[in-house]
C-alpha cells in the first residue's frame, strides 16, 4: 500500500511541473460563429460553429448592418403625422373584417394621433380610437 500511495504522489507530482501542462485543444477556443443563413454571430466553441469564423470586427459590424436593418423596418417611410413624435407602441390584432383592431388601453392613451402598420404593408395607415376599457386595459381603433 505504501508504494501504491509513493508511485501516485510522484505522478502527480510530474504532471503538476511546469511546461507540462498540455494546453487546450484548438477546437475548445471560443469564437465568433456566423450563421449565414440566419445573419446572426453567437460566440461558441469552435468545434460547434456550423458556419464561418469571423474576427471580433466582422462581428460587430455585422451586429451593427442587424440593428440599422431592424430601425429602418421600424420607422414609417415617411412622417405620417408631421410636426409630432411617437408616443408609443405596442401590438394588436384585427377583430373584424372591417377593420377593427383590439390592442391595450395603455397604448392609446395620451395620443393625439394613432396609426397602424399590419405586418403585411410596408407603411403605417392613419386609425381613430372608437372606444376603450380603462379597467381591463384594452382599446379598439
Amino acid at each position: 500500500m505504501t508504494v501504491r500511495v509513493g508511485l501516485l504522489i510522484c505522478a502527480l507530482a510530474v504532471l503538476a511541473t511546469p511546461g507540462s501542462a498540455q494546453e487546450k485543444p484548438d477546437r475548445l477556443k471560443v469564437i465568433n460563429c456566423y450563421d449565414a443563413d440566419r445573419n446572426i454571430v453567437r460566440r461558441v466553441a469552435r468545434w460547434k460553429c456550423k458556419g464561418e469564423e469571423v474576427s471580433d470586427a466582422r462581428a460587430q459590424e455585422i451586429k451593427a448592418s442587424r440593428i440599422r436593418r431592424a430601425k429602418q423596418r421600424m420607422q414609417p417611410g415617411k412622417a405620417l403625422f408631421p410636426g409630432m413624435r411617437m408616443r408609443s407602441s405596442g401590438t394588436g390584432f384585427f377583430v373584424s373584417p372591417h377593420g377593427h383592431m383590439l390592442t391595450n388601453d395603455h397604448v392609446v392613451a395620451g395620443c393625439r394621433r394613432i396609426s397602424v402598420k399590419p405586418s403585411q404593408e410596408k407603411n403605417h395607415k392613419p386609425a381613430r380610437l372608437i372606444g376603450t376599457d380603462k379597467p381591463d386595459d384594452l382599446a379598439v381603433i
